[in-house]
């Protein structure tokens, strides 16, 4: 059995046996892009992360279903939307590599 612990804006903190996580409370999935540019170079972001309290080297990346109104966004439309947010690049084709369970 599961039980909430405690919840917030965007989280939610559960206890399931002797394990305790974290839910996304309003997404429906989670995408990473593996950009290449035709050079051929790794598109990379640099972000500041608040828990490690420095910049890091990411992937582009984000969430699938957590922008109003589009609650049923597909995968490939949230990496394409999450690439363009991040890094302003546009892909001129998509290939979904694998999915796992949210």
């Amino acid at each position: 059995m599961k039980v909430t612990l405690c919840e917030g804006k965007h989280l939610r903190l559960v206890a399931r046996r002797q394990w305790e996580y974290v839910e996304r409370t309003s997404a429906s999935g989670i995408v990473a892009v593996l950009a290449v540019t035709d050079d051929p170079n790794l598109i990379l972001t640099e972000q500041y992360r608040l828990p490690v309290d420095r910049r890091v080297i990411e992937l582009p990346a984000g969430l699938a279903g957590d922008v109003a109104g589009a609650e049923t966004e597909d995968l490939i439309s949230a990496a394409q939307r999450e690439l363009r947010e991040e890094t302003g690049h546009e892909a001129q084709r998509f290939d979904f590599l694998f999915e796992g369970l949210l």
